[in-house]
Parts: structure tokens; sequence; C-alpha cells
């Protein structure tokens, strides 16, 4: 048995629209990294105004530590970047922007937890939560690892 020529196209059809569809999806998955990459440098730009209206200088950006833990003895590494290291006053902190309304809350987990992680792994006086959408600066201190 042969494959008419109706068959040809319906499955030359099928292909291209398979391949029209992962295209699009591709386009998608970009402009959204784009966006929100967009949004994170002018998040991080207003950030810079934030901190400096509050009296802070900026002593580095994007800074990256190497760390290390051990799980059962054997160590694990892996690294933690910051968006700011700052200070004030003599005192040293680390400095993380956030864009978002739930994210720039310091009661939400995820922010909180990455926050605790930035005080331990930094060992810095404090740490600021630069809060964009409301343009505040907000210290946050664990009192359990000072």
């Amino acid at each position: 048995m042969s494959i008419g020529d109706r068959e040809v196209d319906l499955i030359i059809g099928v292909v291209a629209g398979l391949l029209i569809a992962w295209l699009i999806h591709r386009a998608v998955v970009w402009c959204r990294a784009w966006w929100y990459r967009w949004l994170g440098r002018r998040g991080e730009a207003s950030a810079v105004s934030l901190l400096k209206a509050a009296g802070y200088t900026i002593l580095d950006d994007q800074l990256r530590l190497p760390c290390n833990y051990l799980v059962d003895g054997d160590v694990i590494s892996y690294s933690v970047r910051v968006d700011f290291l700052v200070e004030k006053a003599g005192r040293r902190y680390v400095a993380e922007a956030k864009n978002g309304p739930s994210a720039s809350d310091p009661r939400t987990s995820a922010t909180r937890r990455q926050l605790l992680e930035y005080a331990v792994v930094y060992g810095a006086y404090g740490v600021l939560l630069v809060d964009v959408p409301g343009r505040r600066v907000r210290v946050v201190e664990f009192t359990t690892i000072t």
C-alpha cells in the first residue's frame, strides 16, 4: 500500500504545524526571559538610587562568594550572589533588591530564607531588603545568629 498525495500533504502539514508551535513556544520563553531581565536591571537601577538616598555607599554589586557545607562529611560547594555590598556608618551590609510585591515582603518564606542565607554566608552586620515597588530600604536582622 502506497501513501497518496493527501496523506503526504497531511504529514507535511502536521510536521509544519508542530514546528511552528515549537517556534512560537521558544519565542514566548525568550520574550518572557528578556522581560524579567529588563525588569531586574530596571529594579536594580532604582535600588541604587534608593540605597544612596538612604545614606549607603555601594562598595560592590553582583558579588559572588564561594561557599561550602557538609552533608554526611562530604563537602558540597556552591556560590551565593548578592545584589549589593554596601556600607553606612562603618557597618557593612548586603543588600538584595526585590521588584515584586510578594518578593519584597520579608515575611515571605522564600525571601526570608534568602536573606538568612546572605546573613550567614556574608557575615554582614545586617541584610538590607530594597523594596523597589515600595521605594524603601528595610534593615533585616536575624537575632538568633547575631
